[in-house]
This record gives structure tokens, C-alpha cells and sequence, in this order.
């Protein structure tokens, strides 16, 4: 059978105005995307996305401990970041493995917590700016940024960033205790029965970490480049990081179970080597996700807004 004769059969089967939606779309963000990934060399920009992350985690840590030493007592602290790892770090043994580097100094940093405060600060000074910076080259290359700005500008709007992501992760982190107290009145108020059911939990609290995921990921694609993309570009490319993300999550855990452990070359230093994979395989998918939104602006440049 030839290729206008099979043309024929699917046409036969799908109406024509079906068949040239479902082509264009692959025309346009399938095979466009793959394009993307190869000119502007995703594993390039995203191991250097992940070395900056990396270089940033530990600051950052210490000004979350700062903050949050301020307000609540260290038992609270640690509920509160094993609930954020939990939520990070997809697969068990890496996330056990974080909290107890974290937790076994977390006493001492609660007790210098201004000391911790003045370095977790100081080093985002530095870190954020290399960070944000790499973040920024990044999205406006796939954004077609001609916008330039200068370099105290670019450093101001850096600093602003941690900022509004300290700002973000403090407030989302309270969300933890207010949920403990909603699921703590579902024993005692009738109308909140439906509560009481642990699978209903376990999907709500599914869906409120995807809801944080992704007004982290909006925020990201909507301040950090210089171009004003509107609110549809960075929601789409929100949207589909963080089913990419969730994604990840689910595969990553097993790819990990399955290869690594497998794997006598990797053995003592599994755990590592899984953080450090799932940073750059994170790093990626945000890139990913900033190319769909790219396409869909191409696609659509009246509506965009």
C-alpha cells in the first residue's frame, strides 16, 4: 500500500478537518519541539542550570531556617521541611536520606540561627545572581528576548527573586500546620466527614502540592525574563512543566529502583548520585517547559496576553 493510499484509509476514518488539526499540531509542537531541544542543546543549559541550583541549596536552606526559627519551635521546623522534601524528592530512601543531613544540624542552626542567617543571606547574594542570571540567559534565548537591561538592574531584579521565593516557600510551609488543623476538626465537626477518609487526604494533599508546584513554576517564567510574555505564555509553560515534573517523580522512582540498585558501580553512592540526577533531570523539564510555551506564543501571537 502506498503512502496516498494509506492517506486515503485515514481520511476515510477521520474527518479531514481532524486530520489536519492532529498534523499540525504535530508539525508545529511535536517536531517543533524536538528541534527546539536540539538547537538550543537542553543538556547543555540544563546541567548549568542544575550546577547553579546546587550551589544555591545550601543558603537557601539556611535563610528558610532563619526565617522559620524566628516564628516556630524546632519539632514544627522539622515537620514542616520533612513535608517539603517529602514532596521534592520522589523516591523514599533519598528523601530519608536528606532529611537526616539536614535534622542532625538543625539543632545547631536553630541555636546560631542569626550566625546561620547572616551566611544563608550573604551566600544568596552571590549564588542567587549566578543562579537567576543562568535562569535568565536561558528563557530569554528560548523567548526571543531583544530586551536588554544593565547589570545593577539584572542584579536588583536578582536579589528580588529570592526574595519573592523566600517569601513564597515561608508562606506555602504554613500551609502544612493549617491543613493538620482541618484534618484535626474532621474528627470533630460533622460536615467535614468526607475529610475522614484517608484516600480523599491523600489526593487532597496530592493536589495542593500540585498547585504549589505550579504557581512556583508560573512565578519563574513570568519575572524572570525580560520580555513581557503576558500571564498565558508562563501558565502554559507552567502547566505543562509540572505534569512533566509529576511525571518524573512517578518514573524517576522507579528508573532509580530498577537501574541503580542494580548497579554495583553506583552502590555506596546511590543516594547522591539520585539527588544529583534529579536536580539536572528538573533543571531540564523547566526548559522543556519554556520551549512549549515559546511554540504556543508562535501559535498563537493575536491572543497571547
Amino acid at each position: 500500500m502506498s503512502k496516498f493510499d494509506k492517506l486515503k484509509l485515514v481520511l476515510k476514518i477521520m474527518p479531514a478537518k481532524y486530520f489536519r488539526a492532529i498534523s499540525n499540531f504535530y508539525s508545529h509542537y511535536i517536531k517543533g519541539l524536538f528541534q527546539r531541544i536540539e538547537e538550543h542543546h537542553i543538556i547543555v543549559y540544563g546541567g548549568g542550570m542544575a550546577f547553579s541550583l546546587l550551589l544555591s541549596l545550601v543558603p537557601f536552606i539556611l535563610t528558610i531556617f532563619f526565617i522559620l526559627s524566628q516564628y516556630l519551635e524546632s519539632g514544627i521546623i522539622q515537620m514542616l521541611i520533612s513535608g517539603i522534601i517529602d514532596s521534592t524528592i520522589p523516591y523514599p530512601d533519598f528523601a530519608e536520606y536528606s532529611k537526616e543531613a539536614i535534622f542532625k544540624r538543625l539543632p545547631e542552626v536553630i541555636e546560631y540561627r542569626t550566625f546561620a542567617g547572616i551566611i544563608g543571606i550573604g551566600g544568596l547574594v552571590f549564588t542567587s545572581t549566578w543562579l537567576f542570571s543562568n535562569m535568565r540567559i536561558i528563557l530569554n534565548k528560548i523567548f526571543h528576548t531583544v530586551k536588554r537591561k544593565s547589570a545593577i538592574v539584572g542584579f536588583l531584579r536578582d536579589i528580588g527573586m529570592v526574595g519573592v521565593l523566600i517569601v513564597f516557600i515561608t508562606v506555602s510551609t504554613f500551609l502544612l500546620p493549617a491543613f493538620n488543623i482541618i484534618v484535626y476538626a474532621a474528627d470533630k465537626i460533622e460536615y467535614l466527614n468526607i475529610l475522614r477518609v484517608s484516600e480523599v487526604l491523600d489526593y487532597l494533599i496530592w493536589g495542593i502540592g500540585l498547585l504549589v508546584t505550579f504557581i512556583l513554576f508560573f512565578l519563574l517564567f513570568y519575572l524572570i525574563p525580560y520580555e513581557a510574555l503576558g500571564k498565558r505564555v508562563p501558565a502554559i509553560s507552567a502547566l505543562w512543566t509540572t505534569i512533566m515534573w509529576e511525571g518524573a517523580r512517578l518514573g524517576f522512582g522507579y528508573y532509580i529502583s530498577i537501574f541503580l540498585n542494580t548497579n554495583r558501580f553506583y552502590g555506596a553512592f546511590i543516594l547522591v548520585i539520585g539527588i544529583l540526577f534529579w536536580v539536572f533531570y528538573s533543571s531540564c523539564l523547566f526548559i522543556i517547559g519554556a520551549e512549549i510555551g515559546q511554540l504556543f506564543r508562535e501559535k498563537h501571537p493575536r491572543v497571547i496576553k
